[in-house]
């Protein structure tokens, strides 16, 4: 028994020694988390943004749509809602939470990030405040919803026609607030974003700014 016991003591080391660092679902060691002056969204990107959220949240492939959506994230990643193949692990919980109580900084050194900019009725101004931080989570080439992928301008124009089964066009440039779009976003029993998302529901003002983008055609 002692004899088995020595030969076993060597793989219980190798074991142990294992423990200090956690290996992420991409093959990766998990980052240290105290590593000195590189807290920034690059470095978030690279170990949790990039392996762990981009194939559903394609958003967050910029510090703008993180940064519009850290708190839902923040909650999301504490709860372990998120990421949906498995919680993240206990290092990279530690980044995330570091890099929030540190200011979310974009670069090291770079001033506080600005107020976000007034809505307008532009893709850009659209897409960046509404569309990918509230639609693409799952109509995308790669979301639940891929059946109406809404991730750029160029599928809202092919889906403009669709057809619902209520008779209404995705999208009506005549009339918008007729558009099924706005009906299903202002539906108080079956609303989107979905309720079991835990996205926030767009504002009356910025559906308004829909609208207008509609009417004025998606410019």
């Amino acid at each position: 028994m002692q004899a088995f016991l020595k030969a076993l003591a060597p793989v219980i080391l190798v074991i142990l020694s294992g423990c200090n660092s956690i290996e992420d679902k991409t093959g990766g060691a998990s980052p240290d988390v105290q590593a000195a002056g590189t807290l920034d969204f690059a470095l978030l990107s690279e170990h949790l943004f990039g392996p762990r959220c981009l194939s559903c949240h394609v958003q967050y492939a910029t510090y703008t749509g993180v940064r519009a959506e850290l708190e839902a994230i923040a909650k999301a990643v504490e709860s372990n809602r998120m990421p949906k193949g498995a919680p993240l692990p206990g290092p990279l919980k530690a980044l995330l939470r570091d890099w929030i109580q540190n200011g979310a900084p974009e670069k090291i050194g770079a001033p506080p990030p600005t107020a976000p900019a007034e809505l307008e009725p532009t893709w850009a101004s659209v897409s960046s405040q509404l569309v990918h931080p509230r639609c693409t989570v799952c109509h995308s080439p790669n979301g639940q919803a891929r059946f109406l992928d809404l991730s750029t301008r160029q599928a809202w124009f092919q889906a403009r026609d669709r057809v619902f089964a209520d008779g209404t066009k995705l999208l009506d440039f005549e009339n918008p607030a007729a558009s099924y779009l706005i009906r299903v976003v202002r539906d108080e029993t079956e609303p989107m974003p979905p309720v079991w998302s835990n996205l926030e529901r767009l504002q009356d003002a910025q559906i308004l700014v829909l609208e207008e983008w509609i009417r004025l055609g998606l410019p």
